[in-house]
């Protein structure tokens, strides 16, 4: 009963012209299930000053930074599309929790209330917290930049590792077949290992993305391994599979390891190079990034084909392509677009068949 008054109050208030109260329900992205509640009030429309921020979030939502989040996205509407000049927050002084996510969101401590709030049956102090426009893009770009510091920091840790390792394999067993196997037998097994790793990659990610619940266990469980980014698509793995099969069946032995090695080892650069030290900025990606898989991808075209023309066509292409990947995945673009690249070179070059031998 209560919870059904307080949703026909909210939605009385949202009715009221001028509008001074704003209410959201907080959905988890993943799962699609309902977490919690947020909103504030806009306190004074003549002084353009908003208050009474806040939030309630399911106990099992803890601790996931969507509180943290919402407040950041109420803090935005607020100024962006509501044109306030100041934004306000209390909270218990003794919910340290609550105090640091208002601080994330930009927010500053601006005093303490003594014994104003009475809940559960005892006076208590009360935080009082704000933020004013003028200091609102400063302290954003400050959060972003920590963020951005903090996720460089999780890809240079294991998933980078992960990646580099797992992608590195095929053309390291193409190049030196191990148990030694011939290279026809060689190219045999990694056709049957990719073709079995992309369908299982495929149905896992058509069985999530049909199922919010497991789709929300499924990226929890893997959280070191995948993006946040691909929890509503197909994620890296299934493209890298679908492409290192595709090079392997279509091309020659040494194009395909090179455009296999220009994805496992020439990205990585790029996403080290961009987030450490991009700067310019293009089709969504830096031209540092860009550089440092041009450089990397030229290094091993050169080790592989003993051919400064070759390795310079071939590291361009490549670094073009995963600029230009916009919303194809780059697992994909990078290792068919080079070896597609290479083959015209090789044909230009009257260097012999670029193509496998069927």
């Amino acid at each position: 009963m209560e919870t059904q008054a307080f949703l026909r109050n909210c939605i009385r208030l949202q009715a009221r012209r001028p509008r001074r109260r704003y209410d959201w329900a907080m959905v988890e992205k993943a799962s699609g299930q309902f977490i919690g509640i947020c909103g504030f009030s806009v306190t004074s429309a003549k002084n353009r000053e908003g208050g009474e921020l806040g939030y309630c979030l399911n106990r099992k939502a803890w601790g996931k930074g969507y509180a943290t989040e919402a407040t950041r996205a109420m803090i935005q509407i607020g100024f962006k599309k509501l044109g306030l000049r100041r934004i306000t927050a209390t909270c218990d002084a003794k919910n340290r929790a609550s105090a640091r996510v208002l601080e994330k969101a930009g927010m500053r401590k601006e005093g303490r209330f003594r014994k104003n709030l009475f809940q559960k049956g005892k006076w208590r102090d009360t935080f009082f917290f704000g933020i004013l426009k003028e200091d609102w893009k400063g302290k954003m770009e400050a959060v972003q930049k920590n963020e951005m510091i903090a996720e460089t920091k999780v890809f240079q840790g294991f998933r980078k590792m992960y990646h580099v390792l797992a992608s590195s394999l095929f053309p390291l067993a193409y190049l030196y077949p191990p148990f030694h196997l011939s290279v026809p037998e060689i190219r045999r097994w990694l056709l049957i290992v990719a073709g079995f790793c992309f369908l299982i990659s495929f149905t896992l990610d058509l069985m999530r993305l049909r199922d919010h619940k497991f789709n929300s266990w499924f990226m929890g469980l893997f959280s070191e391994f995948i993006r946040r980014t691909e929890a509503n698509r197909f994620n890296g793995s299934t493209f890298l599979c679908m492409a290192f099969f595709l090079v392997v069946f279509f091309f020659s032995r040494n194009i395909a390891i090179t455009a296999m090695f220009f994805l496992s080892l020439g990205d990585a650069a790029a996403e080290l190079g961009g987030k450490n030290f991009g700067r310019i900025r293009m089709f969504g990606k830096s031209l540092e990034g860009t550089a440092a898989f041009f450089l990397v991808a030229f290094l091993v075209a050169f080790a592989l084909f003993d051919n400064w023309l070759i390795a310079l066509v071939g590291a361009f292409a490549g670094a073009l392509v995963e600029l230009l990947s916009f919303e194809w995945d780059d697992n994909l673009t990078v290792p068919i677009g080079s070896a597609l690249v290479l083959s015209a070179v090789f044909l230009l070059l009257h260097l012999g068949s670029p193509l496998t031998s069927f």
